[in-house]
Order: C-alpha cells, then structure tokens, then sequence
C-alpha cells in the first residue's frame, strides 16, 4: 500500500506477527510470539522509519484477566505495566535496528466490546510515548490519528463509520488516516 505524505511516496510493508502481546516482550518470556517479532524486526532496513501497531490483543484478553485475578489493582495499573514492557521493546527495537523515526500507532478501537479499554489504554499509552520521546527522540506518537478513528467521543464514540469492515478489522482507508498522521507527526523531517 502506497502513502504520500506531504507527497512523498512511502510503500508500507507490513511485517505481521500473529498473536503478539505487549506483553510477550518481557525480556524474561519464553513465548513463541516474541522470538517472532524480533526475527521480524530482522527485516526492517538499517536506518529504517517505522509505524508500531499492536496491544489489541492486551485490551482484548490480558488486561481484564489479570485484574480478575488481582495480578493488577485496576485496569490502568495494568495498562501502564504493559505499556512500560512496549515501550522497552520499542526502544531496544530503536538501538538495535538504528531506526530514524518509530512511530507509535493507537490501538484501533475496532470492536465494540472492548473500545472503552482501547481507548484508556490508547490515552496512557500516548502519555507514556511522549514521556519517552523527549529522551529519545527516535520515538514519536502519530498525532491525531487515535481520534480520528473515532466517531464521537467519551463511553458513545464508536468506529469512525469511513473504517468498518467486516466487525474485526479495519477498512484499508485506514491508510489514508496513517497519512495524515504522518504529516501531522513531522514526516518527513524527524
């Protein structure tokens, strides 16, 4: 998929790794999911400008279990743990490729069931990628794009009615948002 922010042709190349939770990416984890995302950061140029997107399956499953079962006090006390374990990765992932800019892109609050934790867990996770942003400036949240994936706000807002597809993922419109975003978040000069 081509975007052109500020007319620049940019080709997106997914790098897909199937089950991942922020979560995995403890340094102490075993599980298969996080020998996976870095044999697929291998592919990522030296040098390279990236977008982050994941922690849906956090707010789906993890989040709400482990406050059930009082691993965490609340769902935010959880959020930020999560967070503070992504935003590790990504910064080791930062170093270890010598990426020029790591966009970090909302969780998209696509189902209905569990939008009002994507969307807490979308507000922290902003604060946390700003708070780290200032002291590594390879890291930037994409501006905007959390809200204009939205339609509405507050406990009514639903998906942004131009990005529903099929109840589970998003419209490839969604792209035309990652644009914007880009554009807003300083793309190209970093």
């Amino acid at each position: 998929r081509l975007v052109q922010p500020r007319g620049e042709r940019v080709l997106l190349v997914p790098l897909l790794v199937t089950g991942l939770k922020a979560w995995h990416l403890r340094d102490e984890c075993t599980f298969f999911p996080r020998a996976n995302f870095w044999k697929a950061a291998e592919a990522l140029p030296i040098g390279a400008r990236c977008v982050s997107i994941f922690c849906e399956i956090d707010c789906r499953e993890a989040l709400l279990v482990c406050v059930a079962r009082r691993r965490y006090a609340s769902v935010d006390e959880g959020a930020a743990a999560v967070i503070a374990i992504y935003i590790r990765a990504l910064l080791k992932l930062v170093r270890v490729r010598k990426l020029e800019r790591l966009w970090v892109h909302a969780v998209p609050p696509v189902l209905n069931e569990t939008r009002a934790v994507v969307l807490m867990f979308n507000a922290i996770l902003k604060t946390h990628v700003c708070e780290a942003a200032r002291t590594d400036r390879a890291l930037a949240w994409l501006d905007g794009l959390d809200e204009a994936m939205l339609d509405g706000s507050g406990q009514g807002a639903q998906l942004n009615p131009q990005l529903k597809l099929d109840g589970t993922h998003m419209h490839p419109r969604c792209a035309q948002l990652l644009e914007a975003a880009l554009e807003r978040s300083g793309w190209p000069e970093v």
